[in-house]
Parts: structure tokens; C-alpha cells; sequence
């Protein structure tokens, strides 16, 4: 990404250090060694306030998407420094559109598409759509929800689609 920083999702807390499956930390700009906000450079972190865990992210060309176990955020870079001001910005986008995996998510030119257990959605950066998915009683039916987390979707921008592996209920995993 131009700011030159590396986002990290479920880390230890700077200060108590322990862990927090919701904190997002983030490096100083162009030193992805230095993670402590000071008064002197661009690191920090934020707590996401609902869900019990981040499962995903994904970078798309102008936003970055973050994802709890039950909803989606947008995460924009704001481009202050020092420890009072904001370097991101976080914002709830939709509830009750978590990620089923952290690998069923993908970016086609700006757009994202990604798995959630309430269907397949496509998000703009502005608006999200549920795209209609003739195949999704078959795929939710016959997926282990054991192993849900080799859910995987793949982008094919050649041809302009999209498809998910996934583990099958009546398979070996």
C-alpha cells in the first residue's frame, strides 16, 4: 500500500500485552520493526469494538476491509501522526456479515466479494450487495462446518468470476 505500513489483526496489547483477538496494530510508516505509538511516528491501534475475534482482512485498491466473526468494517487511511491523532480510521460497515474464513474474501478490480454465512457479497466501498447465488443451499447444506476455516475463495479476473473451496460435509475434509 502507499503508506508503507504493515496492519496486523489479533495481536497483544502494547501496554498490558495480552492478547485481544479484536486490536488492530499497525507499524510505523516505512519501519515495519517500530510498533509503539510515540509522540514521533505513525504506529498505533484500535480496538474492534463488536465481535469476539478478527478473522480477516483483505486490501482493496482505495480501502482496506476488516472482518469479525459477525461484522464488517472499513478501515481509511487518515494520515495523522503522534499519539493524539488519528493515522486510520475505522468505520462499522454492515452487521451481521462476518467472514466465514480468512481466506473467503478477494478483491476484483475495486470491488470486493467474500463468503459470509448469510450469503455471498459484493462490496463497492461504499455499498454492499448480496449477490444471488443459485448454488448456495447446495454449498451451505454439504459444507463441514468443522473445518470452515478452509473455506477459500478464488478470483478468476481473466473470465470475471469466482468460485469457493470448500471442505464437503459427506467428503474426507
Amino acid at each position: 500500500a502507499p503508506q508503507q505500513m504493515i496492519i496486523a489483526g489479533g495481536c497483544d496489547d502494547p501496554i498490558t500485552h495480552v492478547f485481544d483477538p479484536n486490536l488492530v496494530r499497525w507499524c510505523d510508516q516505512s519501519d515495519f520493526t517500530d510498533w509503539l505509538a510515540t509522540s514521533l511516528n505513525m504506529a498505533g491501534s484500535y480496538r474492534i469494538p463488536s465481535g469476539s475475534r478478527l478473522v480477516g482482512g483483505l486490501s482493496a485498491p482505495n480501502f482496506i476491509v476488516l472482518w469479525t466473526d459477525i461484522d464488517m468494517w472499513l478501515m481509511s487511511y487518515l494520515g495523522g501522526s503522534g499519539l493524539a491523532a488519528l493515522v486510520w480510521g475505522f468505520a462499522k460497515v454492515e452487521g451481521s456479515t462476518g467472514l466465514l474464513s480468512a481466506r473467503s474474501c478477494g478483491v476484483f478490480e475495486n470491488l470486493v466479494f467474500f463468503a459470509s454465512s448469510n450469503g455471498v457479497f459484493m462490496f463497492n466501498g461504499n455499498a454492499m450487495t448480496l449477490i444471488p447465488c443459485p448454488v448456495w443451499d447446495k454449498f451451505w447444506k454439504n459444507l463441514d462446518r468443522q473445518q470452515v476455516d478452509k473455506v477459500n475463495m478464488q478470483i478468476n479476473s481473466y473470465f470475471q468470476e469466482m468460485s469457493l473451496a470448500f471442505p464437503s460435509a459427506t467428503g474426507n475434509g
